[in-house]
């Protein structure tokens, strides 16, 4: 197998995200690397080919700021690994991780961060060289393969309960591509919190990218001309996640409503699989407040948990602990 190595863009764009599309992965896609352009830094990909086919590969991101460059260096992959069908998974993961260990002693980053988001851990990157630390958590997944009564059946009954209450209470749904309803919402979210939410002009670029190329649809709920919650989805290949959104605080269960109607949104689509995205795991006591509320709210509509983590290297500690302590001094929350 032949490794080939190429930055800002794959040796054949279409034939990549052709290769994602297969692995329902839209993450590792050339149109989510537009998306994670807002905030700077480079792709590089690592494609493994097999008598000149596509066979495996993974879209890694490397930035490092203007100031400070030795200090701030960083790569990362998030997203897991995209692998042909019937191909051998661990054989191609050994070449990748062959080819990243290449580009660590090329590029000199001081930390390697690696995230799933959709699982398996397996399709990970490891240098496992380097100190590691270790994040475990899962994903919420629905198989929408199930018909509408059986994916509803399913569904806790305090929600169902609530959705049938929003229905009661004539509630709206609909289908938008207006980011606005989004950033509306993350206001109303974050207003009562003490950390800031996403930055509006990275969300409003990000939507109107899964635009046009297809891939985003926003659904709204509404009770007169009043908008209670709004949320993105992506659709890629058959599998489907939650981007981002928000809810204004009602006693009318907008909230699971919302959902709700997402979810037979997407399966109308043609979605197959539909994940929340992140929960907790029951092991980790650092993630109870998360256990509690966003992890219960999200198991509740009857999901299969898929193992997951997220891996941080440091591959040079000295360095990312005067950054570490910099940033403390600079940049800690006033």
């Amino acid at each position: 197998m032949e490794v080939v190595v190429s930055y800002d863009n794959p040796r054949n764009v279409d034939e990549w995200n052709a290769l994602c599309k297969e692995c329902g992965n839209f993450v590792q896609t050339t149109m989510y690397s537009e998306i994670s352009a807002f905030y700077g830094g480079q792709s590089i990909y690592v494609q493994i080919y097999d008598a000149d086919i596509l066979v495996g590969g993974v879209n890694l991101r490397y930035s490092q700021g203007r100031r400070l460059p030795m200090l701030s260096r960083r790569l990362g992959q998030f997203g897991e690994i995209v692998v042909a069908a019937g191909r051998d998974n661990m054989a191609i993961v050994e070449r990748i991780n062959s080819a990243v260990e290449d580009l660590i002693r090329k590029l000199k980053p001081c930390v390697f961060t690696v995230n799933s988001f959709y699982g398996p851990k397996t399709l990970l990157c490891g240098v496992d060289k380097y100190k590691c630390s270790v994040v475990d958590y899962g994903l919420a997944y629905l198989d929408l393969e199930k018909s509408e009564e059986e994916l509803f059946k399913n569904i806790d009954r305090n929600h169902r309960r609530s959705i049938r209450k929003a229905e009661d209470a004539n509630l709206e749904f609909l289908v938008s591509h207006n980011p606005q309803y989004v950033i509306d919402m993350l206001n109303e979210t974050y207003s009562s919190q003490d950390k800031t939410g996403p930055n509006p002009k990275y969300v409003e670029s990000s939507i109107k990218i899964g635009e046009k190329y297809g891939v985003s649809f926003i659904g709204v709920t509404k009770q007169g001309d009043e908008v209670l919650s709004a949320n993105e989805a992506l659709l890629y290949g058959g599998v489907s996640y939650l981007t981002i959104g928000g809810n204004k605080k009602n006693n009318c269960g907008a909230g699971a409503f919302e959902h709700w109607y997402v979810i037979k949104m997407l399966k109308e689509l043609g979605c197959k699989k539909f994940t929340f995205g992140q929960v907790a795991v029951n092991n980790n006591i650092r993630d109870a407040h998360f256990t509690n509320g966003i992890t219960d709210f999200k198991m509740k509509f009857g999901c299969y948990v898929v193992e997951a983590c997220k891996k941080e290297y440091i591959i040079k500690p000295f360095y990312n602990w005067i950054w570490n302590m910099l940033c403390k001094i600079f940049f800690k929350k006033k």
